[in-house]
Formats: structure tokens, C-alpha cells, sequence
């Protein structure tokens, strides 16, 4: 029988997994997942949905709520099709180089699509998110990686060491973490 999901995000994570007997080595159990078949065709939508949903747990965004991105890649496309889903309104901020099917297909799922000039690039583009982001009264960058670094690492237990590429990417997600508690907080 087939099975029906209730919404879109209840189909995120939930992809195949298909046994690597071939390329294994021998008396070795090796499977790869396929998250290709995830609803956007991407991984990303696990990062989406995981973001979002810390997001909500540690109060940092309320239902109604606005979620400001800078991306026009899967992350994007996750973000515009996840949010949506979930009653957010959806801004995501790109250079004006991004191919418009690409921002059609983003507007299709719901999102606002502000473009920058090219020549500022991904810089000008974060810069505007950021600005989005004050005026809407939301930490869009500073969040995402947060909630990024929660939602894979969320199984580590509290007090445990977790590797974070180097000690530089480490200490970049500490700070973010301490500076969104102290925004939260005051």
C-alpha cells in the first residue's frame, strides 16, 4: 500500500536506504542513503527543516514568523519550501546573476526574491538580508548557523567534545551560540 504524508515536511529524512554490497569490503555491512529522494532533491531540506525547527524550540521564531535567507541553491530552495509549509513568510536574498528559472521556481514555493547588483556579489546579498532582517526584527545569518550546528550535532550529549571541521569552525559556532543566547536573553 501506498503511503500518503499529511504535509511535505513529514517526507524530509524519511529516503531509502540501499545496500553498498558491491564496493564493500568483505563482512562489511555498508549502505548508502538516498536523499536525492528527499521532497526538494536535496539534503538540504533536513538542514531546512532542522534550522527551522530549532528556530521555534529555543523561541527565536514564533509562528507567523519571517525567515530572511541569503541563498539561491538547495538551502534556498529547502528554505522557500519548508517555511512556507510551516506559515512563515519566506525572503531570500540573491545577486541578480541567478538564473530566473531559478527565481521562479523559488517564487513558485512562496518566497520573496530581493536581488542585489551583481557586482556586490554574495556580500551584497547578506548585506541586504541583514538589513531585511533588522527591519523584520530577525537574526537570519547568525540563527541559520546556530540552528545548522544543532541540528547536526544535535545527538551529541551535553558536556561531550564535538569537531567541528578545526578548532576555527569550533569557535566560530561557540561565539554564535553564546551571541544568540545574549540576543535572546536581553
Amino acid at each position: 500500500m501506498v503511503r500518503i504524508a499529511s504535509d511535505v515536511t513529514r517526507l524530509v529524512g524519511r529516503t531509502p536506504l540501499v545496500a553498498l554490497s558491491r564496493v564493500a569490503p568483505s563482512g562489511v555491512e555498508l549502505v548508502g542513503k538516498l536523499e536525492a529522494w528527499n521532497p526538494s532533491g536535496s539534503n538540504k531540506d533536513r538542514a531546512a527543516l532542522g534550522m527551522i525547527q530549532h528556530a521555534e524550540r529555543a523561541g527565536f521564531l514564533k509562528r507567523g514568523g519571517v525567515v530572511v535567507e541569503c541563498s539561491s541553491g538547495d538551502l534556498g530552495l529547502s528554505v522557500a519550501m519548508v517555511g512556507r509549509r510551516l506559515g512563515y513568510r519566506v525572503v531570500l536574498t540573491m545577486p541578480e546573476s541567478t538564473p530566473r528559472y531559478r527565481r521562479r521556481l523559488l517564487h513558485s514555493l512562496g518566497a520573496e526574491v530581493v536581488v542585489t547588483p551583481d557586482v556586490e556579489g554574495m556580500r551584497g546579498a547578506m548585506s541586504m538580508a541583514e538589513r531585511i532582517a533588522d527591519v523584520a526584527d530577525v537574526e537570519p545569518l547568525l540563527l541559520a548557523e546556530i540552528a545548522h550546528f544543532f541540528t547536526v550535532y544535535k545527538d551529541v550529549e551535553p558536556g561531550k567534545s564535538v569537531e567541528v571541521g578545526d578548532w576555527e569552525g569550533r569557535a566560530v559556532a561557540e561565539r554564535a551560540i553564546d551571541a544568540a543566547r545574549l540576543r535572546h536573553d536581553a
